[in-house]
């Protein structure tokens, strides 16, 4: 290990890189030798299905809203509603298998 420079500047540079190599190697590190995937490597078919289901999902909300509402919201509205539901309903699903801790919001 090297001794670390007198300027403040450069020792604290110095003690970053020293943190950062403690910590081990950066994801780019690890992947740097290997080739992009292909696209239809990339592309699989529980991808597409999860793409799917989160469409159909999102433009029920956004068309639930617009209904009801009278009102067409931006896309952020509806995805936001429905990741608080669905992680509501996550953490209910788990509790009732006895996985998770009761919540205040259960």
């Amino acid at each position: 290990m090297a001794e670390p420079p007198a300027d403040e500047r450069q020792r604290q540079a110095w003690e970053e890189e020293e943190a950062d190599a403690a910590a081990g190697p950066s994801t780019e590190q690890v992947f740097e030798g290997e080739p992009v995937p292909t696209l239809p490597e990339m592309i699989t078919a529980r991808s597409v299905a999860v793409g799917v289901v989160l469409g159909v999902v999102l433009s029920i909300v956004a068309m639930k809203l617009s209904l009801t509402a009278v009102y067409l919201p931006f896309l952020a509205i509806p995805a936001g509603l429905m990741s608080f539901f669905l992680s509501r309903w996550w953490v209910r699903l788990l509790y009732g298998c006895g996985v998770a801790q009761p919540l205040l919001f259960c």
